[in-house]
């Protein structure tokens, strides 16, 4: 994107406000306002859809009312022009970034009874819209950043479509530190003892780019020195270094812990594009996500504040449930359970009626009765949720 001094210093400021509601979710609401204001809408919305923290959307609107919101959740979701164009064009995934015009014509909208019986009267008639995490996305609720304006207002260009282009990948990071690190009560991580009980590694960088923490789930993964392992720095203060096996994959590594350093980062990858790092034959890869942490944060230890949050999963324990847990939970039986943790390691139904030595018929059968008593529809909702039970799961299990 090319910008104007100006320009880039209004988007950086914005960019700050961002990583700063990652820990205080409460600043989104302001932020919203001004990506509104930034991308040069006159209304707008942060929707994240069926999250963890509650059974209702997660949303921050600006200049929409709670009742037209809560209309449009009742009567048009899923079924309005611009979401079906997003499904039939491909443009609903993880960074996607579109003009209302790029999903349907303008006289396809107009035709629509979205359009007819409730955009119209509140003005809303062309779209600039980001998906942040897409429906598709195995770990992170469907999330997007909407800009709104009235149909007969200046038409969106790519000047606008660039902006939130922008803001995209910025907003991904953020978001996906805040779903990483809150509970199914809303309840911050935010102190070392809290990130210990996360039922995914979690390590902190300083300001060098050197680890100051890794909680117990990470420094197990990396105690096997499989692909990746922690080396003591030859610097005073006994910090760390995160060390891959390979020459590539290391520069990729120090490549994303510069980016997170840089405040003035304008271009930055999405959260989902993180860093896989190859082990050892038989085992899946590992897979590092990065993003930088506001200034003003809670996590310290001797004296050296975090800069940069890196989370580490390994596929290979990704859900960190077990059958037992699904039993009690949702009253899964055996084979049930079974069956919701292959899906869950990213087996597909027929890998994990192979690996069970079952049909694939009665796979689906099983399938079905795992979404009814788990309340999910499709396979990507029931990765969602065992990666919720797994992160919240604590010492429980």
């Amino acid at each position: 994107m090319s910008a104007s001094l100006d320009e880039r210093e209004r988007a950086l400021a914005l960019i700050g406000h961002i990583y700063d509601a990652a820990l205080e979710p409460s600043r989104w609401s302001d932020v919203v306002r001004g990506i509104v204001e930034f991308i040069g809408g006159a209304k707008g919305l942060l929707l994240v859809s069926r999250t963890r923290f509650a059974q209702s959307n997660f949303v921050f609107p600006y200049r929409l009312s709670a009742a037209v919101l809560q209309r449009w959740q009742d009567e048009y979701a899923d079924g309005h022009a611009w979401s079906a164009g997003a499904r039939n064009k491909g443009l609903d995934v993880d960074g996607s970034v579109a003009l209302g015009t790029d999903l349907v014509s303008d006289e396809q909208l107009q035709q629509s009874a979205a359009y007819q019986d409730l955009a119209k009267r509140e003005g809303i008639g062309q779209l600039c819209t980001g998906v942040v995490f897409g429906r598709k996305a195995s770990d992170m609720p469907p999330t997007q950043c909407s800009v709104f304006r009235a149909l007969d207002d200046a038409k969106f260009s790519d000047r606008e479509r660039e902006r939130m282009r922008v803001l995209i990948p910025h907003l991904s990071r953020a978001l996906g530190v805040m779903f990483r690190l809150r509970s199914a009560e809303c309840k911050a991580a935010a102190s070392l003892a809290a990130l210990e009980r996360l039922g995914t590694g979690v390590l902190l960088l300083e300001e060098r780019g050197h680890a100051i923490f890794a909680n117990r789930f990470a420094q197990r993964t990396l105690d096997e020195r499989d692909g990746l392992t922690l080396r003591s720095a030859q610097v005073s203060g006994g910090v760390c270094r995160i060390v891959a096996n390979d020459v590539a994959t290391q520069s990729r590594i120090d490549d994303a812990i510069r980016e997170c350093l840089d405040e003035r980062a304008w271009v930055v990858a999405h959260f989902s594009r993180g860093v896989a790092v190859r082990r050892a034959a038989n085992r899946r890869d590992l897979a590092l996500q990065f993003a930088p942490l506001p200034r003003d944060n809670e996590y310290e230890t001797d004296g050296r504040h975090a800069r940069v949050i890196v989370f580490l999963t390994d596929p290979d324990e990704s859900s960190c449930v077990t059958a037992p847990t699904l039993a009690r939970l949702y009253k899964l039986t055996g084979a049930e359970g079974r069956l919701a943790l292959a899906l869950g390691r990213g087996d597909t139904l027929t890998e994990a009626a192979k690996r069970s030595g079952i049909t694939i018929a009665t796979a689906r059968t099983q399938l079905a009765a795992v979404f009814q008593k788990t309340g999910t529809t499709r396979q990507a909702e029931l990765m969602r949720l065992l990666v919720t039970l797994g992160s919240n799961r604590g010492d429980s299990n």
